[in-house]
């Protein structure tokens, strides 16, 4: 289960990258957000984005000698659109069900990102910043697209301003002991920021987007008060927030 802390205090890792000629490197950097993102027909992919104190060029510890040796945990069983449920109703309703709240978007995208800033000077030095600490509260959006236009639901809960629960549970192939792979994100409290419908000819899509909130309470079925959470069952035995993981 993967919740999201309050600071990042402290917190760093190093990231390293082949760039064809030699391995670039940044030494010290804060993870400052994330974007998760799936379509139809495609895998959900992730990426981050990084805060650092300095990038090498040419490093001498992360070479193009050890770069090869890095461990990929697996790379069979990545997490597939079609693997997916998503579920909504409204944040004040009954226990997410299925087939009652499911629904059909045909792409997602959850951005997280940390309102984080290092400032000159107080690291000994005015070409690099200090460590990067919390400058406002994070921002949390979800946005979601429907390829066909069918209901007017969405702009009535928009107009009404009813938060949703909202459910995204992928599940995979069998890792024995009656358990498959899953993954799946959690979301207590979904505000409507938009909900449109561009006027094309022909078939009319539908995006809306949703603020994350945190929750006074955890809502009936769920038992997260943060904006969301990742629950993840996999064949690793670690801990993967661990160094080295």
């Amino acid at each position: 289960t993967l919740e999201l802390a309050d600071d990042l205090d402290g917190i760093f890792i190093t990231a390293a990258f082949y760039n064809n000629v030699d391995v670039d490197e940044l030494g010290t950097a804060k993870v400052t957000g994330f974007t998760i993102s799936g379509a139809v027909g495609q895998p959900l992919e992730v990426a981050f984005q990084l805060m650092a104190y300095d990038r090498t060029s040419g490093s001498v510890i992360n070479t193009t000698v050890t770069m090869p040796l890095a461990t990929i945990r697996d790379t069979a069983n990545r997490v597939l659109y079609n693997q997916g449920a998503v579920l909504m109703n409204d944040a004040s309703g009954g226990a997410l069900s299925n087939p009652t709240d499911i629904i059909y978007p045909s792409s997602f995208t959850l951005t997280f990102q940390r309102e984080m800033r290092g400032v000159y000077g107080l690291g000994g030095s005015f070409n690099n910043i200090d460590e990067p600490s919390n400058d406002g509260k994070p921002s949390v959006t979800l946005s979601m697209e429907f390829p066909r236009y069918t209901s007017s639901e969405h702009f009535d809960n928009l107009d009404a301003n009813t938060p949703q629960k909202i459910q995204m549970l992928f599940t995979g192939s069998a890792i024995g002991g009656g358990n498959d792979r899953t993954f799946m994100i959690e979301l207590p409290n979904c505000k409507y920021a938009s909900a449109n419908l561009p006027i094309v000819e022909g078939i009319m899509p539908h995006p809306i987007e949703f603020n994350c909130l945190s929750a006074n309470s955890a809502p009936t079925g769920m038992t997260v008060v943060k904006p969301f959470e990742i629950v993840i069952v996999n064949n690793y035995g670690g801990d993967p927030l661990e160094p080295g993981n």
